[in-house]
């Protein structure tokens, strides 16, 4: 195994931490690479003020900290920032409060819990392609509406009145005004300081309290059903104690957030790149013919039955992944890589660089689904490839994720055909997601397979 490379950059000028920070600003994702090329797998992001972010870019040094392995580790401050929209839901939540909704919550998303809801995914799913209009689409946009279809069904129920769009419009201004505020000058205002666009981020807030209070209200009043919402306000930690109102908005919205977005992320950058790749799309009709005949796939199929459609949603969460870093905060002095780290440092252990790194992939920024499949990833370390996250703390939705992206994936590719539009480029805003800066744009028509299955 690769030891880690463990070089330590200090910029002390004051002069020199303003160009970092500018760097780091103006654009995150190359400046994490280029902190792994030059300064190794241990590099200091030393900012302005007091601000050190110290990145991790070895599978040994990020398992040290995502596991907790000898190291006391928290939220850091980019999951302390967004409360104010998702309270303390899992995402942000910590101590005995996480421990206790974890419990409450992981029984109803592991995949027995959610096999039931692959159906509602494959009926949105042929939904949407029996109502699209061939042509050049927006497919970021197509993809956001849809998973918003599953999320609300699934979270929701069919029977309550939910309005979708305010929570879409509300989710994405908030995203937005959260990377104006991480990622511009606006990062240099002090954060009790109130802007224009920390006003918007309050009202929308506001929006989604709204909506969340409500729909919380009818589902008690109406009776519970087969939705996730429903299983909450059962679920009852070890004094038999349930979650009230506001605990139970807190999920809501930290599920809207995590299983609405980045699903639809994955499925637009999966289209993107099979664009590009029609061998790949044949080989998975190929698949989904030997397995499912003429029939739709099903929750139980996407666990083992369908190893190249799972290659494929895996190579594109590896080449572009939605959830592109993972941060952590000490709680205690460390040591960490044969370093002494004090209380407080911030950690960040970024998925866009590990998981393009040689040392791991043959080939690495090539998609090659196969290599899923072919042996070359058989002994990689545990956290190369971390789409979800890992240790205590890894995703709770990531069954979910995994199945509602296969299902949907897989009714797509069999029922439309998909190509790129000429010049365009796929540049992106690393915000809470990996989101694309400008819409993306695919030629979208009827495939070969355009009729319905099932």
């Amino acid at each position: 195994m690769t030891e880690p490379d463990i070089r330590q950059r200090t910029d002390r000028s004051l002069y020199r931490r303003f160009r970092h920070l500018q760097g780091f600003i103006s654009d995150p994702l190359q400046s994490m690479v280029d902190a792994s090329n030059q300064g190794g797998d241990l590099f200091f992001h030393e900012l302005v003020g007091n601000v050190r972010l110290v990145q991790l870019s070895h599978p040994e040094l990020i398992e040290q900290v995502l596991k907790g392995k000898s190291v006391d580790v928290g939220r850091d401050w980019v999951m302390r920032s967004i409360r104010d929209a998702l309270g303390l839901g899992l995402l942000t939540s910590e101590g005995e409060q996480w421990t206790r909704h974890r419990k409450m919550a992981a029984p109803h998303f592991q995949p027995r819990s959610i096999a039931a809801y692959g159906e509602d995914m494959v009926r949105l799913a042929h939904r949407y392609a029996d109502r699209i209009t061939p042509g050049d689409r927006f497919i970021n946009e197509d993809m956001m509406a849809l998973t918003l279809d599953v999320v609300l069904r699934t979270l929701f129920g069919p029977d309550l009145e939910v309005d979708k769009q305010v929570v879409a419009d509300s989710l994405d201004i908030y995203q937005y005004e959260f990377f104006k505020d991480t990622n511009s000058w606006r990062r240099l205002i002090p954060k009790h300081w109130m802007t224009p666009g920390r006003y918007r981020r309050k009202d929308v807030v506001k929006n989604l309290d709204d909506v969340m209070y409500s729909v919380i209200a009818q589902r008690r009043a109406m009776g519970l059903g087969d939705d996730m919402l429903s299983n909450l306000i059962a679920a009852t930690d070890d004094a038999g104690s349930g979650m009230d109102d506001k605990q139970l908005r807190d999920e809501a919205v930290t599920i809207f957030v995590a299983g609405h977005e980045t699903t639809a992320l994955n499925l637009t950058y999966t289209l993107w790149l099979l664009a590009a790749h029609p061998e790949v799309v044949l080989k998975v009709r190929a698949e989904l013919d030997e397995v499912c005949g003429n029939s739709d796939p099903t929750a139980a199929q996407t666990r083992k039955a369908l190893p190249y459609t799972t290659a494929v949603v895996n190579e594109s969460m590896r080449l572009l992944p939605p959830a592109y870093i993972v941060g952590r905060e000490l709680t205690a002095d460390a040591e960490i890589g044969g370093m002494h780290f004090p209380n407080k440092t911030h950690f960040i252990c970024p998925q866009w660089v590990v998981q393009r790194d040689p040392r791991w992939f043959v080939d690495p920024m090539s998609f090659r689904p196969e290599r899923w499949l072919n042996g070359e990833t058989d002994n990689l370390p545990k956290f190369a490839f971390f789409p979800f996250g890992g240790g205590a703390r890894v995703c709770v939705g990531q069954h979910f994720a995994m199945m509602e992206s296969i299902l949907i994936l897989a009714v797509l590719v069999r029922r439309l055909e998909v190509a790129r539009v000429p010049n365009y480029r796929l540049r992106f805003i690393p915000a809470l997601t990996l989101r694309p800066k400008e819409p993306v744009p695919l030629t979208v028509s009827a495939g070969s397979l355009g009729r319905r299955y099932g």
